[in-house]
């Protein structure tokens, strides 16, 4: 993809996609959107399913930037390298 001037994608897709994502080092951003509505239990959606991170290898992120519409929330996180 390189060879051919693409320098960012965006991946969509569930849980299991991006945990195996972030195992391999590959999201440099993040957009996280905070909705005013609370799902619980341990069925629950989670961004990154599967066995999950130690803190020590789970990705650190810095906040880049917020917007708020309504009660919504857009965040914007880069993964600290």
């Amino acid at each position: 993809m390189a060879e051919r001037g693409i320098r960012k994608i965006v991946a969509l897709g569930g849980g299991s996609l991006t945990a195996a994502l972030v195992k391999a080092g590959r999201i440099d951003d993040w957009w996280l959107t905070i909705w005013p509505i609370i799902f619980g239990g341990k069925h629950a959606p989670s961004p990154v399913e599967g066995e999950g991170f130690l803190p020590d290898v789970a990705p650190h992120l810095e906040l880049i930037e917020t917007r708020q519409v309504g009660s919504d929330l857009f965040l914007h996180y880069r993964t600290v390298k």
